[in-house]
């Protein structure tokens, strides 16, 4: 008995077949970039970042809200030097029309279970479309996060800067 591959993606789903990618810029002009925003622990600031969130009124916040701390409880999202991407696991359950990615500054850097120990201060959240689009917005973060224009990042400041880097 032969089984086909498994997808969590319809078959006339347009992003099942070669549609264009999104860039992480138009993710992040999407998401934007939030400066000082409020938490004392992880919760409370993953309340807030979904607070911030442009989400069709149709999306349900508390629902998006508990499935980030879901994932949050399968592992950190802290990947060290104070960054931490919370998403989450399915990216397809929001039905968003385009991809968005929030950079958050917090307010004051808090526990999130990093590896290296370092409290996190900086928070990308992602909301996808699909699985694809998912996938390829966490591979091109991280590759951006490696280049030249973490310390721009880090460094937080103008939201120009941080969007042309």
């Amino acid at each position: 008995m032969s089984s086909a591959p498994a997808s969590t993606e319809p078959a006339d789903h347009p992003e099942a077949h070669e549609a264009p990618l999104p860039t992480v810029l138009a993710a992040l002009e999407a998401g934007g970039i939030h400066a000082r925003v409020p938490g004392r622990d992880r919760e409370a600031v993953i309340q807030s970042v979904v607070g911030l969130l442009p989400l069709p009124a149709t999306v349900d916040r508390q629902f998006l809200f508990q499935s980030l701390l879901a994932r949050e409880a399968l592992g950190s999202t802290a990947l060290g030097d104070g960054i931490a991407i919370p998403h989450v696991r399915n990216p397809i359950i929001l039905q968003v029309d385009q991809p968005a990615i929030a950079l958050c500054y917090l307010e004051s850097a808090i526990d999130f279970g990093a590896l290296d120990g370092k409290p996190v201060g900086i928070l990308f959240t992602m909301i996808s479309t699909t699985v694809r689009v998912h996938l390829h917005l966490l591979a091109r973060l991280a590759f951006i996060l490696k280049s030249p224009a973490r310390e721009t990042i880090l460094a937080g400041g103008d939201p120009k800067s941080i969007l042309k880097a």
